[in-house]
């Protein structure tokens, strides 16, 4: 990846408000697939963007904002593949998902 790029994710100041929370995780959004356990990290930030949840910019969110910039601007994350090895293809457990779309809801 540039190094502009990833000097723009480290550089990032945190979110002051909805809209510039919403800017980063665009950002992290597209390259979400490969950040392993990404729905796992980015989950206070996303909880914070619903309607009935008021700004509440606390420490589990900067931890998660903080942990977000770290996995994006990591050297697996950002190493590009060594097409002489064989590829592992992971997928996240069934359970997790489930698991995952469970807190969400409140269940």
């Amino acid at each position: 990846m540039d190094q502009r790029k990833i000097q723009a994710i480290t550089d990032w100041p945190p979110s002051k408000d909805i809209h510039a929370l919403r800017a980063f995780l665009g950002l992290c959004n597209f390259y979400r697939r490969f950040g392993k356990n990404y729905p796992f990290i980015a989950l206070p930030l996303t909880e914070i963007l619903k309607k009935a949840m008021p700004w509440d910019w606390d420490h589990r969110r900067a931890e998660a904002f903080t942990a977000l910039e770290a996995v994006m601007s990591s050297s697996p994350f950002l190493a590009l593949p060594d097409l002489a090895k064989p590829i592992e293809v992971q997928r996240m457990p069934l359970i997790m998902l489930w698991e995952e779309s469970c807190y969400k809801r409140g269940i």
